[in-house]
C-alpha cells in the first residue's frame, strides 16, 4: 500500500510538471518578443512597416492613375467632339501636328503619358518594394498588376489598328483598378489590426 501510494505521488508530481512544461511551451510560441533595441530589431521592425506603408501608398496612386486615365479620354474625346461640332475637321495630320491646338488636345498628352511612362513605371517599383516589405501575397499581386499593365500598353497600341481591341483595353483597365483598390484597402486592414505582425494580403 506505502507502496503504491508512493508510485501515486511519483506519478501525480510527473503529471503536474508536464503541464507545466506544456504551459511553458505554450506561452514560449504565443508570446511576441518585444524588439531589441541593442540588436537593431526597432529599426528592423519600423523599417519593415515603412516598407509596408509604402507599398500600399503605391498600390493606391495605381488606382488613381487608372480613373486619370479614364478621366483624361472622356476629356480628351468630349472635347474633340465639339471642336468638330464646331466646324474644324479632325484628320491625321491634325493629330501627327506637335503644334496643333484642338479641343481635348490635353486629355491626349495627358492619357499618352500616362500611359506609356508614368504608370509602367509605377507598377515597376511596385513590384521592387513588394520584394522587400515582406508581405504574404503582395509580390504575386504586384506581379499579376505588372503583366496587366504591360498588357495594357500592348492593347492600347494595337488597337489603333484593329478598334475592337479598345473594349478589352477598357475591360483591362477596370481589372487593372479593381485589383490595385482592393489590395490596397487588404494591406491597410491588416496593417491596422496587427501592426507588428506580418501582414498578408493574399
Amino acid at each position: 500500500t506505502v507502496a503504491a501510494d508512493a508510485r501515486g505521488t511519483h506519478e501525480g508530481k510527473s503529471t503536474t510538471r508536464g503541464v507545466r512544461s506544456c504551459h511553458r511551451v505554450r506561452r514560449r510560441f504565443l508570446t511576441v518578443t518585444p524588439a531589441d533595441p541593442s540588436r537593431g530589431g526597432a529599426t528592423t521592425l519600423s523599417g519593415e512597416i515603412w516598407m509596408r506603408t509604402a507599398l500600399r501608398v503605391l498600390f493606391y496612386l495605381l488606382a488613381a492613375e487608372v480613373l486619370v486615365q479614364g478621366m483624361a479620354i472622356a476629356f480628351a474625346i468630349a472635347g474633340l467632339g465639339k471642336w468638330i461640332d464646331d466646324g474644324h475637321s479632325a484628320i491625321k495630320a491634325l493629330f501627327d501636328n506637335d503644334n496643333a491646338d484642338f479641343g481635348g488636345k490635353t486629355g491626349f498628352m495627358i492619357h499618352g503619358i500616362n500611359g506609356m511612362m508614368a504608370i509602367p513605371v509605377l507598377v515597376l517599383v511596385l513590384l521592387i518594394i513588394s520584394f522587400f516589405a515582406k508581405v504574404p501575397g503582395a509580390t504575386k499581386r504586384a506581379g499579376i498588376l505588372f503583366g496587366l499593365v504591360v498588357l495594357q500598353v500592348v492593347l492600347g497600341l494595337a488597337s489603333h489598328g484593329a478598334p475592337i481591341l479598345i473594349v478589352l483595353h477598357v475591360l483591362n483597365a477596370f481589372a487593372i483598378f479593381s485589383m490595385a483598390a482592393l489590395t490596397a484597402w487588404r494591406l491597410g486592414n491588416a496593417l491596422g489590426a496587427e501592426p507588428h505582425v506580418g501582414a498578408a494580403v493574399a
